[in-house]
């Protein structure tokens, strides 16, 4: 939530920030219990050095820099204790969350986003899958120099301990004000890091928030992304990601017919087509935005469901726009637009090449 521009009060965000990476941190008597738990009474001889202050503190654990005998440095995430109970009493008050906003606006079932989110928090506490993952974006992501991916330490994890390579690396606000060749080069890293995987792979980065990031230097510049975190991931069959490649096409080329079977490819059915709307921007000509009814309920029994009508237009500064019709279902009316509407405001993408 702190992520997304906002969508909350600053003083809000600002709090909830930092539990991306400076939460309040277990004491050293604590850390030493939990390390023995995990790695048995003589841990620390399995270290050549290990920082008794934390690197980082998330939400789940914290991580310690560490070097082994033969001098790598290592980042050692350490769960912190009985968390198994804090998700399930976090996930029972979300439950009730979603409980009362179904009765009080039924358009959207959230059932379904419950298990989702309930799914993926349980896989983050499992290190030992965490570890596979870290594995995988080491081969997804092998000869894309712009971004690092840590290696494992198998022999110094365990169930609740993950051993990571340490990459050396700044935070990603740090750069806010840098150059823009910079920028841009940070960006398409960042989507290179989302989109590769998933296009190819059918493999989506769960939790891409800037704590999760680092910066890495060449030669005293900015040069791309380190990954450090890789608990929450979802793996989507390939008909799932073609669809996502069909939508992107259908925007692009304004092909609603495409645009259309990218949400039957998603299980969406008895969808039907509005009239099709233009408007005329000052620079831009003539421009077109498909409305397209989909049932409101995003679920397997969606079908069931009454549809509802969703219009993509553009507003005023550019931004895609999406509202909701009146009772008569009418389209949406010309608009004049003070900038050229763009369909990658929709679904914008840097270039890297697509799949087919």
């Amino acid at each position: 939530m702190a992520t997304i521009p906002d969508a909350l009060p600053p003083e809000y965000a600002a709090e909830l920030m930092k539990l991306q990476s400076e939460a309040p941190p277990m004491g050293w008597a604590f850390v030493k219990r939990r390390m023995a738990a995990e790695l048995g009474p003589h841990w620390q001889k399995k270290f050549l050095e290990f920082k008794h202050h934390p690197a980082a503190a998330a939400s789940l654990g914290q991580v310690h820099r560490a070097r082994s005998h033969d001098g790598a440095e290592l980042a050692c995430k350490l769960q912190y204790p009985d968390m198994q109970s804090a998700v399930e009493a976090d996930l029972r008050q979300l439950q009730l969350i979603f409980a009362i906003h179904r009765r009080m606006d039924p358009v959207i079932d959230t059932t379904e986003i419950a298990k989702e989110i309930g799914a993926r928090i349980r896989e983050e506490l499992d290190y030992r899958r965490e570890a596979k993952h870290v594995m995988l974006y080491r081969r997804m992501l092998e000869g894309i120099e712009q971004i690092r991916v840590p290696r494992v330490w198998p022999e110094l994890s365990t169930g609740r301990l993950l051993t990571l390579d340490w990459l050396e690396g700044r935070r990603l606000l740090e750069h806010t004000k840098a150059d823009l060749a910079t920028r841009n080069r940070l960006g398409t890293a960042m989507f290179t890091a989302w989109w590769w995987s998933f296009s190819r792979f059918g493999v989506i980065h769960g939790d891409p928030h800037l704590g999760n990031y680092t910066v890495f230097d060449v030669a005293g510049r900015p040069a791309g992304i380190n990954l450090l975190d890789y608990g929450c991931m979802r793996i989507f069959p390939p008909k799932f990601v073609g669809g996502v490649v069909d939508l992107y096409h259908g925007l692009l080329k304004g092909d609603a017919d495409l645009i259309v079977r990218a949400y039957e490819t998603w299980g969406f059915k008895r969808l039907s087509r509005a009239n099709s709307c233009s408007w005329t921007g000052p620079r831009s000509g003539s421009a077109r935005c498909f409305c397209i009814c989909a049932p409101s309920s995003i679920s397997t029994s969606c079908s069931m469901k009454p549809s509802r009508i969703f219009q993509f237009a553009a507003s005023p500064s550019g931004r895609p726009r999406r509202s909701r019709p009146s009772a008569s279902k009418s389209p949406l009316p010309s608009v004049e637009t003070s900038r050229p509407f763009n369909v990658q405001h929709l679904f914008w993408r840097p270039n890297v090449e697509t799949v087919g």
